[in-house]
C-alpha cells in the first residue's frame, strides 16, 4: 500500500531538508508563503494558473 505524505507548518529550510530527505511527497508552510487571501492568490498565482489552463491536454 502506498501513502502519500503531505506535512504542513513547513517554516524554515532545516525542516524543507528533513522532509525532501525522508521522501516527503508534499510540504506547505510559511517557508512558501504566509496564507492568502483568494484576492492575493490570484494576484500571486492568476498569471501562471492562466499559462497552465490555456494548454490544450495532448491525446
Amino acid at each position: 500500500m502506498t501513502i502519500r505524505v503531505i506535512a504542513e507548518g513547513v517554516e524554515n529550510e532545516k525542516q524543507l531538508n528533513i522532509l525532501i530527505d525522508k521522501g516527503c511527497d508534499q510540504i506547505q508552510g510559511y517557508y512558501f508563503s504566509k496564507p492568502l487571501t483568494p484576492e492575493e492568490f490570484i494576484l500571486r498565482f492568476g498569471q501562471e494558473l492562466k499559462k497552465r489552463n490555456s494548454v490544450a491536454p495532448s491525446i
